[in-house]
């Protein structure tokens, strides 16, 4: 029995140095699992290796019942703590991308506001909310400010609502957070679900395909 493992060990600690395929190194267990089969199976009842096998197997069992559960559960909980952790993607370089970047956007803008001059250094992010008679959402907006700008997105409006009491609840709560001036941007295709007022100023397009646009307009003062 304690050559089988000693085998089983020194295959294992080579396969890990050479580097070796995890299935190499999943077969290797298994290998030490089927010769101590083996000798139960084929080697007569008074030989010394298969009563040395016999001894040892039904510890091993017990350790199997114990252990086997125990990894199931450990690995289900690593699944769901990758599923919960934002995805991280290698770079060509040194980077890595994160793709739910969303604390990320939250610590950099603290991070660039620390060195941000007077007059600059007040960030607020909030969102507006209305829901349907069954929950859902209704209409919906977000407004950040810095300074004295505010910068809408994120606008969303269902079928029937009321376009000018969204804009007017983000403007009104804008400047109560002390903005002066506005800035929204949206989707060439949202644009024709949500006409904006002639406040506001068209100031540039960018190409987002062959068929959608980002629409930034302003209006200032607010």
């Amino acid at each position: 029995m304690l050559m089988i493992l000693a085998i089983a060990a020194l295959a294992y600690g080579f396969a890990r140095v050479l580097d070796a395929p995890r299935i190499v190194t999943a077969m290797i267990p298994l290998g030490a699992v089927l010769a101590m089969a083996s000798a139960l199976l084929f080697l007569p009842p008074d030989h010394a290796m298969r009563q040395s096998v016999s001894g040892s197997v039904q510890l091993v069992l017990i350790f199997a019942i114990i252990g086997v559960p125990l990894l199931v559960y450990m690995r289900f909980l690593k699944r769901l703590r990758q599923a919960r952790e934002p995805q991280i993607v290698k770079t060509s370089g040194d980077y890595v991308q994160i793709t739910d970047d969303r604390k990320l956007q939250d610590d950099v803008q603290a991070l660039i506001l620390e060195g941000a001059p007077s007059g600059l250094d007040q960030s607020a992010g909030f969102s507006v909310l209305k829901r349907r008679a069954d929950g859902g959402i209704a209409a919906t907006g977000r407004c950040q400010v810095t300074g004295d700008l505010a910068f809408l997105s994120n606008l969303h409006l269902s079928d029937g609502m009321d376009r000018e009491s969204l804009l007017r609840t983000l403007e009104d709560e804008a400047r109560r957070h002390g903005a002066r001036r506005l800035q929204l941007d949206i989707a060439s295709w949202q644009k024709r679900l949500l006409p904006l007022p002639a406040a506001y100023r068209e100031i540039a397009r960018v190409a987002l395909g062959p068929d959608s646009e980002k629409l930034i307009f302003v209006k200032d003062p607010l």
